[in-house]
């Protein structure tokens, strides 16, 4: 458990210890117990924190971010299993990433809000079937905020079409990231959906999911009438393999974005971490390099001249979004915050260290 004395929250200990920790602009908690509590502890005690993040921590049941004397800017929860519910309300945040199962999200007066991801990063069955409860997340639990948005993450797995559903217009969106099930039936429908919700949407990322044991393999997706779209100029296509449907999704694309500049594949198992120093992380290299051969001989030479056509060869594992334009993390400001920590810090907790995120504990 994240050491509450440090927080000035056990009696005892008095707030002097925290002075340390007024002049936090970012923090990221990773594989420790934190509660609520602790969190919105550290939004009211440190004025200029920014950025949060919470990666692979337990206890963490509900948080509220409420009140337009929070600095934060950043907020990202990822794989928090006991997380149920989150408040967010008369803030300034620009971003909200969720990574994980379906939680209670609320959202009222969040004027800044342009960013927000609701997705998972599992394979497991929980995951799966909370993908419906994603969609509904996106359509209702965001609806305050849907049309200021410039950047949306979403995943469709599982979720089923429904062609009666009116989708509201994101007239703002100018990202979109959608992880789909390569393999359902009427995949090509919901990415029609999404172009057609998203008029001015200028890069488009869409994430192919493929199971080995899955009902509908062998099938073929069914077709989507057209729907050109005239401001896309960027497409990637992540989790390509050399499947039949897969295929369908690209030329599908190629189709309907009349403005198409560049087109992006990531083989199949590029997008997934993997050890590739293993057994099983080199037969997935394997694969990998099969997959991008697939890819320049049938694909490299339907695609225009006009259009810019890569093949990654590898990709920063973990990677959420391959948005080049998201500010970067500045250095804090330690001050006497490492010798603060150094003291107070749990036995287990050895101290400060440096990640790609910023500072983290």
């Amino acid at each position: 458990m994240f050491p509450r004395k440090l927080l000035g929250l056990e009696e005892g200990f008095a707030s002097r210890h925290c002075v340390g920790l007024k002049s936090l602009k970012v923090l990221s908690l990773n594989f420790i117990d934190v509660t609520g509590e602790i969190l919105e502890h550290f939004l009211s005690m440190c004025p200029f924190l920014e950025r949060l993040s919470v990666s692979f921590v337990e206890k963490l049941v509900n948080l509220r971010v409420v009140g337009p004397s929070i600095a934060l800017k950043y907020l990202k929860l990822d794989e928090c299993d006991d997380l149920k519910r989150v408040e967010i309300s008369n803030t300034n945040l620009l971003s909200f990433i969720h990574t994980g199962t379906a939680i209670d999200l609320r959202l009222s007066n969040v004027p800044s809000l342009v960013e927000v991801a609701i997705t998972s990063q599992n394979n497991d069955i929980a995951s799966l079937c909370a993908s419906t409860a994603f969609m509904r997340l996106a359509f209702t639990q965001l609806s305050c905020c849907l049309y200021q948005l410039e950047t949306l993450m979403i995943n469709t797995q599982e979720a089923e079409y429904n062609k009666d559903y009116t989708f509201p217009i994101l007239p703002n969106l100018k990202h979109l990231e959608l992880t789909v099930e390569g393999d359902y039936k009427l995949s090509l429908n919901q990415l029609s959906f999404f172009m057609k919700a998203s008029p001015y949407l200028q890069r488009l990322a869409l994430k192919l999911r493929f199971w080995e044991h899955h009902s509908n393999e062998g099938k073929k997706i069914k077709k989507a009438a057209k729907c050109p779209h005239h401001y896309i100029k960027v497409v990637e296509v992540f989790g390509y393999c050399g499947r039949t449907n897969a295929v369908e999704h690209v030329m599908f694309l190629m189709e309907n974005v009349v403005a198409l500049e560049k087109l992006v594949i990531v083989p199949y198992w590029s997008w997934d971490c993997h050890h590739s120093g293993s057994e099983s992380g080199k037969r997935e290299r394997k694969k990998e390099a099969k997959e991008r051969r697939h890819a320049n001989m049938h694909l490299k030479n339907r695609v225009p001249s006009t259009v810019e056509f890569v093949v990654v060869v590898d990709l920063e594992c973990n990677r959420i979004t391959t948005t080049e334009d998201i500010p970067p993390i500045p250095e804090p400001e330690l001050g006497d915050l490492r010798g603060e920590m150094t003291k107070l810090l749990h036995p287990n907790v050895v101290g400060w260290d440096r990640s790609d995120e910023g500072w983290f504990i």
